[in-house]
């Protein structure tokens, strides 16, 4: 009886083995270094597998060769290129449908608002896409959104959801 169970422990673990090593392996983590600094980094968004965008604390940054360059980006830039004075500028979450077209939100405006950001010219320019500032008590901050076909939906700060 001991010896069945000793080659039945010794077939399972080999089955075991076979079956994991079939698995694709992760590769290991690699440290990446972003041109925004003593800033947080909170979100990121890949549109492909080079291509993607990073959200911060009143910065974003930007590559699309797999990061062998970053590129950091101004956030909140108006039409004639000044640099909107919103404080504090907290990107929690991005979407990004394009290289071009995308939407961000975050904590913005002192905290006492909701907002949703659209760019349609790769994060040169933001403009509203959302814009609440008359519900809900402070603070006010949208934390993530996603999208459910052409809807979108948003969560944030006391038990908000838009």
């Amino acid at each position: 009886m001991e010896n069945i169970r000793k080659r039945l422990y010794k077939i399972i673990t080999s089955i075991m083995l076979i079956g994991c090593s079939s698995y694709p392996l992760f590769s290991q983590w690699q440290t990446i270094v972003v041109p925004i600094n003593n800033q947080y980094l909170n979100s990121i968004y890949f549109i492909n597998s080079s291509t993607a965008y990073i959200g911060g604390n009143n910065k974003m940054a930007f590559t699309n060769n797999d990061f062998a360059s970053v590129t950091a980006i101004n956030f909140l830039v108006d039409i004639q290129g000044n640099v909107v004075p919103y404080f504090p500028n907290v990107i929690n979450d991005l979407h990004f449908t394009s290289v071009n077209d995308g939407f961000c939100t975050g904590i913005f405006n002192l905290q006492n608002e909701y907002d949703v950001f659209k760019t349609d010219n790769g994060a040169a320019n933001w403009t509203f896409q959302l814009n609440d500032d008359n519900n809900g008590g402070l603070p006010r901050y949208l934390s993530a959104f996603d999208f459910k076909g052409s809807i979108a939906v948003s969560v944030g700060s006391a038990g908000r959801m838009s």
